[in-house]
């Protein structure tokens, strides 16, 4: 698996604290609230170069059908959106004719209705 679109790198990724205002007459509210904004356009920044992410899986199978179910799966991710077969072939591995595949697909972000988050717990004796 190999990462093809790189995410872009834009200036949000300065630190917050050289984003907050320098000058030091501003209340700490103030100086918070600009921290709390340049934060989220972070974040915001990020998460649009997420939307870029794409990659490509190379595997052997020797089902065609396991081939097509794996597509399947992938393409049901909340995660995973465009998988595309790039190419197929019958190659030789220890005398055995196997299938050869590309896949390509690109990240998406899930809808926040399809992520469910639970707490984790450890029991430590």
């Amino acid at each position: 698996m190999t990462e093809t679109g790189a995410p872009k790198r834009g200036s949000a990724v300065a630190t917050t604290k050289s984003e907050a205002p320098a000058d030091s007459t501003l209340g700490p509210k103030v100086r918070a609230a600009a921290q709390d904004r340049a934060k989220r356009a972070r974040a915001d920044s990020l998460l649009a170069s997420a939307k870029d992410i794409k990659f490509r899986i190379v595997g052997n199978t020797v089902d065609i059908q396991a081939l097509t179910r794996f597509m399947k799966v992938l393409e049901a991710s909340p995660f995973i959106e465009n998988v595309q077969l790039e190419r197929s072939s019958i190659i030789l591995v220890d005398g055995k004719e196997v299938t050869e595949f590309a896949l390509s697909a690109a990240y998406q972000t899930p809808d926040p209705s399809t992520i469910k988050t639970v707490p984790v717990s450890l029991s430590v004796r």
